[in-house]
């Protein structure tokens, strides 16, 4: 009832308690910790998250002058490429991977792991100079055999400047789910998302959807619903060009400073 408990064939059972503030790990005989620091900070964080009031949501966050906005995907469709833009365009990253939402009148974006993990194609777009001194190269993924050579591996970079960097919640403004377009179809648009469809599609990108049982698969629909009812949700079409970026970039940042101009 007041505890969950997530339990792994190769990394051992996480028994969260207390509102997701207590973690106890019950290790197996001999544990990978590369294993189990990314099932900590992944899986069981999300649950943990989930157990004190936060919905946990697979995509990227960054925050354009006092506002957040987040980019949601499955694999592949340019969340960390499209938040790395828009960091390199002056604003500031709130995460990759997680974005940890609150539950409040007025939902606010925690700041999580502060770098984002790229393909070496966009690496090499994103990242200033050479990529492998700036960066470190994560482990290849286990599709890499599917993929073509030059995305093979992913490389995790961080913003050295301070004012790259959130260290605060910061109000939620926007949702965007990310659908990539061919790059010939024309300006960026968005679409606003019908309430409904918006809940249907931030449960399909919940980072603990697949793990709760079906009582609290209840609890984190309701907790999406009423998130939607309080944030524009939008279908962002993103063209597949790495050329386009300055134009996707120019035309998202504008959008909220003229929204909080309208608003001020």
């Amino acid at each position: 009832g007041r505890r969950l408990l997530a339990a792994f064939d190769d990394t051992g059972a996480f028994e969260i308690a207390d509102r997701g503030s207590t973690i106890d790990w019950y290790a197996p005989s001999a544990p990978q910790m590369d294993n189990v620091r990314k099932d900590v900070l992944g899986r069981v964080l999300a649950l943990a998250l989930h157990q004190g009031g936060i919905a946990s949501l697979h995509g990227s966050a960054v925050q354009i002058d006092d506002e957040a906005i987040a980019f949601l995907a499955p694999k592949f469709h340019g969340k960390s490429t499209t938040a790395a833009a828009l960091v390199n365009a002056g604003a500031r990253l709130l995460g990759d991977d997680l974005v940890a939402v609150t539950a409040e009148q007025v939902p606010h974006v925690l700041p999580s792991v502060q770098g984002v993990h790229l393909w070496r194609d966009s690496a090499a777009r994103m990242v200033p100079g050479d990529i492998e001194s700036s960066s470190s190269v994560a482990s290849v993924s286990p599709t890499s055999s599917t993929l073509p050579a030059h995305t093979v591996g992913k490389v995790h970079h961080s913003w050295d400047d301070p004012s790259r960097r959130a260290m605060h919640s910061v109000p939620l403004a926007a949702i965007y789910l990310l659908s990539p377009v061919a790059a010939t179809s024309g300006p960026v648009r968005r679409t606003r998302v019908p309430a409904v469809e918006a809940t249907v599609a931030l449960l399909g990108q919940a980072k603990v959807g697949g793990l709760l049982g079906a009582g609290e698969r209840s609890v984190l629909l309701l907790a999406l619903a009423r998130l939607v009812e309080r944030t524009a949700v939008f279908r962002l079409e993103v063209p597949r060009s790495f050329a386009l970026l300055d134009s996707l970039t120019s035309t998202v940042m504008a959008w909220h400073r003229r929204a909080q101009e309208r608003r001020a």
